[in-house]
């Protein structure tokens, strides 16, 4: 699946510079990729945490089953080979999820904190959502999102290029932006939802 939002392509010093910069922050992993090695997913598969919480909720149920002799004799053997490939993909989402040290996950809260505050100056407020509809209204709600207005140095720019997040001119659209904060709020366990975001 294409990617909308992601990391510039090319080659030459500027693009090296470019995927040095993210050696911190490593947010998609061998999971992620198709056979090409290239990125395949929206988000990575740690930010679906209600699919591991369902893997884990189905191999509980199953291996209760078994115990107990729930299932036909003629289907156990295909019933324990779906197990044992339940409990393979349980262990792919969960290595899946990275690892982070104190500092690295003070330095993604403070991208969490700069990105979200950039995005929260380029939402309409409530009050503002009331008061303005039409065709008007929508042009400029699109233009917010899909125009690259939000500037990004340091560690923000770090984020962007590990989220797959596509930068031009240093800047990236309001809904670029979004994506980085959601994926920096899932590896934090804080609030992803963007409208806790709006005034």
């Amino acid at each position: 699946m294409s990617v909308e939002t992601r990391a510039p392509q090319g080659n030459g010093k500027e693009q090296n510079d470019q995927i040095d910069s993210t050696e911190d922050f490593v947010f998609f992993g061998a999971a992620d990729k198709n056979g090409k090695g290239n990125i395949a997913s929206t988000y990575p598969m740690f930010y679906y945490d209600v699919m591991g919480d369902n893997l884990r909720e189905s191999i509980r149920r199953d291996k209760h089953a078994v115990e107990n002799d729930l299932v036909p004799k003629g289907s156990l053997n295909e019933f324990k080979q779906a197990l044992i490939d339940k409990e393979a993909k349980l262990r792919q989402f969960e290595m899946a999820v990275p690892k982070l040290s104190s500092k690295t996950k003070d330095r993604i809260n403070r991208v969490r904190e700069e990105l979200g505050n950039e995005i929260r100056d380029r939402m309409f407020t409530y009050d503002q959502m009331q008061q303005t509809r039409g065709i008007s209204y929508a042009q400029e709600e699109m233009r917010r999102m899909t125009e690259p207005c939000i500037k990004l140095t340091g560690d923000t720019l770090k984020a962007a290029h590990a989220a797959n997040v596509r930068v031009t001119g240093g800047k990236v659209t309001r809904t670029g932006a979004e994506k980085v904060w959601k994926i920096a709020s899932k590896l934090l366990g804080e609030e992803s939802n963007i409208e806790a975001l709006r005034r």
